[in-house]
């Protein structure tokens, strides 16, 4: 059986969001960020990034 990781907090950016997935992160919990926007559909665009294999 295989753990997920997830990553819960301080994701702002695609920036932040590529890291994440660098370290074999598999989903993120986005809160305030997307809260905060303007342009919840744009926000959750750009912080959509390709999964790396681990």
């Amino acid at each position: 059986m295989r753990t997920l990781i997830i990553a819960e907090s301080g994701i702002r950016n695609r920036t932040d969001a590529e890291r994440l997935a660098t370290a074999g992160v598999d989903g993120l919990l986005v809160g305030e960020t997307l809260m905060r926007s303007t342009d919840p559909a744009t926000c959750i665009q750009q912080l959509q990034v390709t999964r790396y294999a681990h």
